[in-house]
């Protein structure tokens, strides 16, 4: 076919309006303030929103505290602000609440245009250890700052300082897992907190000849730091399986639990393999895993567990608009609502659909057996966790400890054993600023009110050096330790 000359102009032209529409609808989202009224407004509309939803909003930091932190918000206030300067004086407040799964987000519209203009970010993904800052991926041309490079100051801010500010934000019950997330989440509250750097004034201990330098590290362009991540693509799969090489023994690497109608078509074919392949151990990784939907617990368990159990023996629900709103979604379609009266004469639905705002109800389980599926699975059962294991996930690891369905390695899980959960989302009236909020609180099997996670029954903890040489020393440690059972 016959191709005009000047057939790619209109396409140049696209693209230039969408670039000069892209960099104004971000300049405008990102100069946009809101009135003294209009933030008050937000602030008291986030908190009778919480307040409405939430089952025990004050169990980790009394009223009061809170109180205190809202009122210093408020008197700083003082001319109009930014969504974006907005969440920097709330996303703090609402964090300190300490429930992992009720916070303020920031605005992610600014941040995903300021990626999209071709803008840089910081050229590392770190790892938060022991109150320092270690680089875990380098994607800078400099060798120095390879994995295991601890670093000291960013543009003249010490780390300990940089460490404490974007903690603030980070909601979690745990401190392992606030650094996690503080570790994850680092280069987005680096621009979010401190705005746009092309470059960076680094200070850091090479873990190439732990010597201490001073370097100015360009940025990388958001687009090449996506490819780059790209390249390692099972960083993106939810679950997938591989066997150690003559070793009989099988992983399931099992990093969300989504996509419930692909993850049982998965574990049909990956237990055939493993009756096929005589695999006589299995390991579950869910160090990766920060939850998802509880329903795939049951789907994995009914491969290797025959013992009767229940994920949660207590479960309190408030009840609210919101709540009653989010449930009625769940059970009923729009055909289906002439059946809504029915529900009245149901003792899991009548409490939430009929009773009265502002009540929390609670529903009681007992252990039950569940379906058991082939090809069953009889051999020994690893589990490995960390304080990235979370929400779901560690519903999962509760439940495999209480019911003793085999042996956990790793770290202590990032969630807790009676845990608030279940999420609503809001948005706030003014700024539009997103949120969400636990209305359910959780009693998982052999739970207990202490704080802690899922404690392994063998701890390994992953050494910063093991960053450099690319080693996983709690997966070869579960290797080991199944080789020498044998």
């Amino acid at each position: 076919m016959k191709r005009s000359r000047n057939s790619s102009i209109p396409v140049i032209v696209l693209g230039l309006i969408f670039f000069v529409f892209n960099n104004n609808s971000f300049s405008q989202e990102k100069s946009k303030e809101f009135t003294q009224a209009q933030l008050y407004d937000d602030i008291a509309s986030l908190f009778e929103t919480l307040e409405t939803i939430h089952p025990d909003l004050y169990f980790y930091t009394p009223k009061d505290s809170i109180d205190v932190l809202i009122e210093q918000a408020k008197a700083k206030i003082t001319d109009p602000m930014t969504a974006l300067d907005f969440w920097k004086l709330m996303g703090p407040v609402v964090a300190k609440l300490g429930d992992g799964h009720t916070g303020l987000y920031f605005p992610r519209k600014s941040y995903y245009m300021y990626l999209d203009s071709s803008n840089v970010i910081f050229p590392f993904e770190v790892v938060v250890r022991d109150n320092k800052v270690f680089v875990s991926k380098n994607y800078s041309a400099d060798s120095l700052l390879n994995p295991n490079t601890e670093i000291l100051e960013i543009n003249g801010m010490a780390m300990n300082f940089l460490l404490n500010e974007i903690r603030k934000y980070q909601w979690g019950e745990r401190q392992s897992f606030i650094d996690l997330k503080t570790g994850l989440n680092f280069n987005t509250y680096l621009w979010m907190l401190y705005g746009e750097s092309t470059n960076f004034d680094l200070r850091f201990v090479s873990s190439t000849n732990n010597q201490t330098y001073v370097k100015n590290v360009p940025g990388i362009i958001f687009d090449s730091y996506r490819r780059a991540k790209q390249k390692d693509n099972t960083e993106d799969r939810d679950f997938w399986f591989y066997q150690v090489a003559d070793q009989k023994i099988g992983v399931i690497e099992f990093n969300s639990m989504r996509r419930g109608g692909d993850f049982k078509n998965f574990l049909d074919s990956t237990f055939r393999a493993i009756q096929s392949d005589s695999i006589s151990d299995l390991i579950i990784d869910i160090r990766k895993n920060g939850g998802g939907n509880s329903s795939l617990v049951v789907s994995l368990f009914s491969y290797f567990n025959t013992k009767p159990y229940t994920q949660a023996t207590q479960m309190d629900v408030k009840i609210s608009r919101q709540a009653r709103k989010q449930f009625r979604k769940m059970i009923f379609k729009w055909y289906t609502y002439p059946l809504y009266p029915v529900t009245l004469f149901f003792n899991e639905t009548r409490p939430i659909l009929w009773g009265k705002k502002g009540k929390v109800v609670s529903f009681h389980e007992q252990p039950e057996t569940h379906k058991i599926r082939e090809p069953f699975f009889n051999g020994d059962v690893y589990l490995l966790t960390s304080p990235n294991t979370f929400s779901s996930a560690n519903i999962l690891a509760a439940v495999f400890k209480c019911y003793d369905m085999g042996t956990i390695i790793g770290e202590e899980t990032g969630g807790v054993t009676i845990a608030f959960g279940d999420l609503i989302y809001f948005s706030l009236p003014n700024t539009g600023l997103p949120g969400i909020c636990s209305y359910k609180k959780f009693y998982h099997p052999c739970g207990n009110p202490d704080n802690r996670g899922v404690i392994p029954d063998t701890e390994v903890i992953p050494d910063p050096e093991d960053l450099k040489d690319n080693r996983d020393t709690v997966l070869e440690f579960t290797i080991e330790t199944i080789l020498e059972k044998r």
